[in-house]
This record gives structure tokens, C-alpha cells and sequence, in this order.
């Protein structure tokens, strides 16, 4: 998916507030501003057509367009605009037609690029990682080095791995079809959308846009 977004990257200085995450979805921006030891990091996302304005302009834009600056928004926007060369993370993800092909693998990004969106992508990796761990320790030792049981080993291999796709290609695509569709919540062009978006979320919560994730963390991928 090509969200026709990006953002540029940086970090601020550390405030007193470690604890905060804060998110501004706006009209044509978005602000993510999260603490972490000793900084904050930023993310300021754009439409693909005014990353020509760079980090500078576009920060000042956005400055001129909120009605609260917090002290914290301030020094964010403040970072990237001083920045000497944030990075631009273009918001792109992927996903692979397929997982595996005789004895090999792909495994995390390399099988499913995630959106930052739901913040979901490593986690997914990790534990795609165990899945597959679990599917290879079921094969027990492998036998002696004769060309009938090298076969068997390597049958048996294959077999693990078209197992584990099996398992976790329909939880991993569901956690990425959810950073997709809040993505296109998070990243609105307008006002008007922005408006409708805004009023929607006092009816539902953030939680409730990210159930399908949540029923993943809450149901542990079960051997089949």
C-alpha cells in the first residue's frame, strides 16, 4: 500500500513528561511526538506533494495552523526544523505473495512490511519468529547423515515451513490490514475529513478502531 505520504524523523530533547505519547491527526499533517530515555522522538508526516517544502517550512506551517502549543509541541516542531538533515520515511508497506519456497523463509518485514501506524510490525516479527521456532523444534534431532534420512530431514523441513506460513500468514496480514486501514484514518487530506473524523472518535475509541490487533495480542497462534 502507498499511503502518498511520509514524514520527516528526528529527535528532541527529552521533557518532563516520559510518560506521554502524543498525536496530533490533522488536516494535511500529522504530529507524533514519544518519549523515550533521554529524548522524543518526531514524527511529522505530510502528503508526498509538500515534502518539496522541507522539514523547515512545513514545520513552520503547521506551527501557524494549531490553536494550543504546548511547550513539548513546541520543542518537536522546533527539532525538525532545525534539524540538519531529518530523515523522510516515505509511508510504503509490503507484503510478499509468498512466504516460503523449499527450505527457505522470509520471516518479519521481509514477509510483511508494516505501516508505523498501529505499532505492531515488530511485535508481529517476534512473533513469527516463535511460531516458526515452535514448527522446526517438532521435527526433533535430525537423523544420521545417510542419503535416505538427508532427504527425510530436508522433506521435513519444507513441510515445517509451508506449516508455519499456514499458521501465521492470516494473523500477520490481519495486523497489516489493520495498520493499513488506520492509516487511512490518521492521514487525512481536509478539513471536511478531518472534521468527520474527529466527531466519529467520540463515538468509538482508538481501541476500538484497533480490535482486530487486540484480538490477536489477547489469542496466541495455536498449533495446528
Amino acid at each position: 500500500m502507498d499511503t502518498t505520504w511520509g514524514g520527516w524523523v528526528c529527535w528532541a530533547e527529552a521533557d518532563d513528561d516520559q510518560s506521554a505519547v502524543d498525536e496530533i491527526w490533522g488536516d494535511g499533517f500529522f504530529l507524533g511526538m514519544y518519549p523515550v530515555e533521554g529524548a522524543v522522538g518526531v514524527f511529522l508526516g505530510c502528503p508526498d506533494t509538500r515534502q518539496p517544502l522541507g522539514p523547515r517550512r512545513f514545520a513552520g506551517e503547521v506551527r501557524s495552523r494549531l490553536t494550543e502549543l504546548t511547550p513539548r509541541i513546541d520543542a518537536c516542531l522546533t527539532a525538525v526544523a532545525e534539524a540538519e538533515s531529518p530523515f523522510f520515511w516515505p509511508l510504503r508497506d509490503s507484503r510478499a505473495r509468498r512466504w516460503s519456497h523449499g527450505r527457505t523463509v522470509l520471516l518479519g518485514d521481509a514477509a510483511a512490511g508494516f505501516l508505523p501506524t498501529a505499532g505492531i510490525g515488530a511485535g508481529m516479527a517476534m512473533e513469527s519468529a516463535g511460531v516458526l521456532a515452535d514448527e522446526l523444534s517438532a521435527l526433533g534431532d535430525r537423523p544420521s547423515t545417510a542419503s535416505s534420512a538427508d532427504s527425510s530431514a530436508a522433506s521435513g523441513t519444507v513441510t515445517a515451513l509451508e506449516r508455519f506460513e499456514a499458521r501465521q500468514r492470516p494473523r500477520v496480514e490481519a495486523a497489516h490490514d489493520n495498520s493499513r486501514s488506520l492509516a487511512r484514518l490518521m492521514f487525512g487530506r481536509s478539513r471536511l475529513f478531518a472534521f468527520a473524523r474527529d466527531q466519529a472518535f467520540r463515538v468509538i475509541s482508538i481501541r476500538s478502531a484497533l480490535k482486530p490487533i487486540l484480538q490477536l495480542l489477547e489469542s496466541p497462534p495455536e498449533r495446528m
